[in-house]
């Protein structure tokens, strides 16, 4: 049987790349994915309502709850809705991720493990105040926890089925919900 893969991507005041994007994903390898309209204005109805037309999953939210409750929107309807996704991989819907390196690490991704794709903190393009905030939370994480991470902030995750139940009990509603996914993992293993 084959290894089916489903994005997930929360999105908050998309911009006009973002079909395109989403659709780039879509080509470069995932069966599904599953988009979270998280509580946009009206303005964006209609581009909603293209996402869902191009066939894909669109749910919504009817204020802005927050990036960690759009995953476990998301995740809960794949557990209940979508027995044949065997991994699922969250990402960004800015772009920030290159479409194949999603299904990359979403290849990558193994049972009892959470796959996280990291960024090169030597880019140029990537700005200041994210190496300081990553360099904080890597040093958070260590001092508290004893787990090593070059990159805590990154979105680009991936994991299998079987960790779903977690991931949708992680606390966290907002940001921190990335951050406690790896600090509460329990017998989780990480892989950068």
């Amino acid at each position: 049987m084959e290894n089916k893969i489903v994005v997930v991507i929360p999105s908050l005041e998309p911009d006009s790349n973002f079909i395109d994007y989403i659709k780039n994903i879509k080509e470069a390898g995932a069966d599904y994915m599953v988009i979270v309209d998280d509580g946009n204005k009206p303005i964006y109805k209609d581009l909603f309502k293209e996402v869902q037309e191009q066939g894909f999953i669109v749910l919504k939210h009817g204020v802005n709850c927050g990036k960690g409750r759009s995953y476990k929107t998301a995740f809960n309807y794949i557990l209940c809705e979508m027995d044949d996704v065997d991994t699922i991989v969250t990402a960004d819907g800015d772009g920030t991720y290159l479409p194949d390196d999603i299904i990359n690490v979403a290849r990558n991704s193994k049972e009892g493990t959470i796959t996280i794709g990291c960024r090169d903190f030597n880019d140029e393009k990537i700005g200041g105040s994210t190496r300081h905030s990553n360099a904080v939370t890597s040093f958070l994480l260590k001092t508290l926890s004893d787990i090593s991470m070059s990159d805590t902030q990154s979105s680009l995750r991936a994991f299998n089925r079987d960790l779903l139940p977690y991931m949708i009990t992680v606390i966290g509603e907002r940001y921190d919900y990335d951050f406690n996914m790896i600090f509460e993992k329990k017998n989780i293993v990480l892989q950068e």
